[in-house]
């Protein structure tokens, strides 16, 4: 959920609602504290907002900051106002205030637990070359990629003979498949074929440039159709080139652990 147009500042502003509003209602202890109707946004938000909005690796500009300022005291005076009409009142916005609320929460227990848990440096290496192993020597070929996914052998054997009698292969894709990249008419991008179900991969590496799967290949998510639009040689990439995505993978990998955990120790009634 966005709050107006004041993305950069998204996180500071959803952390806000932790305390209830932008400024509070104290005796401004710092000159350089604002004042909005009373109301003081202290420096040491200012600061953390200034922070949040500043591209990592650079330090801010006074224009910036100044930036910063003008858009937290545009806030407030939104955020009084919408007090003043009891806007924060409604059932359906408290709701939305708890939803933020949990959210950021959520966001801040993800982010502490990686800033206890951080990735190495020697297990994205380590993730770097299992990666390399898992895909096998030789010459490798990537792979562009048309399917369709149905829920029974039939339908799709059904599928395999409108499209030989003429039916655009996208326009199926479209309509019938359930696979998610139905919306993309059946377009799945760039795979190797070690990224993929190995029943798919096994008929994907014989095929022709063009050509498409005579029978329906039986996958647990479904009868898959596939056609292969293109192929090129795949160049493996740097270990320099490729740690951040490794990086990342790991981080999501982590916090997903960390949440089955929870949900392991917690009592849920559905």
């Amino acid at each position: 959920m966005k709050i107006l147009c004041f993305c950069p500042l998204r996180y500071i502003l959803s952390a806000m609602l932790l305390v209830g509003c932008v400024g509070t209602y104290a005796q401004s202890k710092n000159p350089s504290d604002i004042k909005v109707n009373g109301v003081v946004i202290s420096q040491e938000l200012i600061d953390l907002a200034v922070k949040s909005a500043t591209p990592q690796g650079q330090q801010p500009t006074p224009a910036l900051e100044n930036e910063v300022k003008q858009r937290l005291i545009n806030i407030e005076l939104l955020a009084q106002d919408a007090v003043k009409q009891g806007i924060d009142k409604t059932p359906e916005n408290q709701i939305r205030i708890r939803e933020l609320r949990q959210n950021l929460l959520a966001e801040l227990l993800l982010v502490d637990y990686l800033s206890k848990n951080p990735i190495t440096e020697d297990q994205i290496r380590a993730e770097y070359e299992r990666q390399l192993k898992s895909l096998g020597t030789g010459n490798l070929e990537q792979y562009k990629l048309g399917v369709i996914a149905l829920p029974s052998q039939s339908e799709a054997a059904s599928v395999i003979a409108q499209i030989k009698s003429g039916e655009p292969f996208a326009k199926i894709a479209k309509q019938k498949s359930i696979d998610p990249s139905r919306d993309q008419g059946g377009q799945t991008g760039w795979v190797l074929p070690a990224q993929i179900n190995p029943s798919i991969a096994l008929v994907m590496t014989n095929l022709p440039k063009g050509g498409m799967s005579s029978t329906p290949i039986q996958t647990p998510n479904g009868w898959y159709i596939l056609k292969v639009e293109e192929k090129r040689p795949f160049k493996v990439p740097a270990f320099e080139e490729t740690k951040n995505q490794i990086r990342a993978n790991l981080a999501q990998q982590k916090q997903a652990e960390l949440i089955e955990a929870l949900r392991e120790k917690a009592k849920i009634t559905q």
